[in-house]
């Protein structure tokens, strides 16, 4: 997933490198793709105990780590819906162009036949420029 991110990078919230500037990629990404669109009170890490919603999400160790960096704040991680939709295509006009049937790759990621044919029928979109009807 890390390269497939670095390959997108520039589509990632200002929030999303923020965490991972200041406590690691995999921080970041465990704490967007788990709490993305939820807001969560940071804690100090001496406060921590395994029902915090941040430990349950991402562990005793990464929960640490990020409460000692963000304690007394309130987190709002984002849910990089823009990343994921790109990973998301590019996977699927990869399937597409390997080979395997329409029918089979719309049960695989639960969308229509029509939503795969639109995906694979559109160039992938400038990495900067996204459009609201877009996949």
């Amino acid at each position: 997933m890390e390269n497939q991110l670095n390959q997108y990078r520039e589509l990632l919230p200002p929030q999303y490198k923020d965490i991972a500037r200041n406590c690691g990629e995999d921080i970041a990404y465990a704490v967007c793709w788990n709490l993305g669109g939820l807001q969560v009170s940071v804690p100090g890490p001496d406060k921590l105990t395994e029902k915090h919603q941040l430990v349950r999400a991402i562990g005793m160790d990464m929960a640490k780590k990020l409460c000692t960096i963000y304690q007394g704040n309130i987190l709002k991680p984002p849910r990089c819906i823009q990343v994921l939709r790109a990973i998301r295509n590019a996977e699927i006009r990869k399937l597409i162009n390997s080979g395997i049937k329409k029918p089979v790759v719309a049960v695989q990621f639960n969308m229509t036949e029509r939503a795969i044919e639109l995906i694979c029928a559109k160039e992938p979109a400038p990495k900067n420029n996204s459009d609201i009807f877009d996949l």
